[in-house]
């Protein structure tokens, strides 16, 4: 970002969401090989299993499936212990 947006703010949650979109989408993109059409775009995307992102917290992963375009589908639950926020065990199913 310092590169390419300067004035950009690092901190800023819309800056780092494109940041994983622009991961994601480049993962789609490089399993697409030499078919950029559509429908291969459309097949890689929706095939993701297990893609691990740098602005997801270790344990989640994207995954999608032709009936399901859901990014995210687990979470992992935080508590706070009085002076920051400390990751429980485990991940649960996001409804």
């Amino acid at each position: 970002m310092r590169k390419y947006y300067p004035e950009g703010d690092i901190e800023d949650q819309l800056n780092f969401t494109g940041w994983n979109v622009a991961v994601l989408m480049t993962k789609v993109i490089e399993a697409c090989g030499n078919d950029l059409s559509r429908q291969n775009i459309m097949k890689q995307a929706t095939a993701l299993k297990n893609v691990a992102l740098p602005g997801l917290i270790p344990g989640i992963t994207v995954n999608t499936s032709p009936d399901d375009y859901r990014l995210i589908t687990s979470l992992r639950p935080q508590r706070f212990d009085g002076e920051r926020w400390v990751p429980m065990s485990g991940t649960m199913a996001a409804q």
